[in-house]
C-alpha cells in the first residue's frame, strides 16, 4: 500500500482485511444451493438496484467473485495512493 500513511493507510488496511474476513466467515456456512437461494432476498421494485442486478446473482463462482471483489478494492486503494501522490506534489510528469 505504497504511497498510503496514516489514517489513510489503516482505512486502507482495514476494508481490505474487513472483506476477506468476511468471505472466510460466509463461506465457513452452508452454501449449498438451496442454502444460496434461501440467503438471497426477495426482488422489489420499490428497490430498482436490487432488483436490477437480481439476474447476475450467482453468475460467478464464490472464488471468482470473490478475486474480483478483492482487485477492485486494491484497484481503489491504488487509485487512492495515485491521488495522494498527486495532490501532495510526490507525482511527475512524464
Amino acid at each position: 500500500m505504497a504511497g498510503l500513511s496514516g489514517s489513510a493507510l489503516l482505512d486502507a488496511h482495514r476494508t481490505w482485511g474487513s472483506y476477506v474476513l468476511g468471505y472466510i466467515v460466509v463461506e465457513q456456512q452452508d452454501r449449498s444451493p438451496a442454502a444460496e437461494r434461501a440467503w438471497r432476498p426477495p426482488v422489489r421494485t420499490d428497490f430498482p438496484l436490487t432488483a436490477e442486478i437480481d439476474p447476475y446473482q450467482g453468475a460467478r463462482g464464490w472464488d471468482e467473485q470473490f478475486d474480483i471483489g478483492l482487485e477492485m478494492i486494491f484497484d481503489g486503494i491504488a487509485a487512492l495512493a495515485a491521488h495522494s501522490r498527486v495532490r501532495d506534489g510526490a507525482a511527475t510528469d512524464g
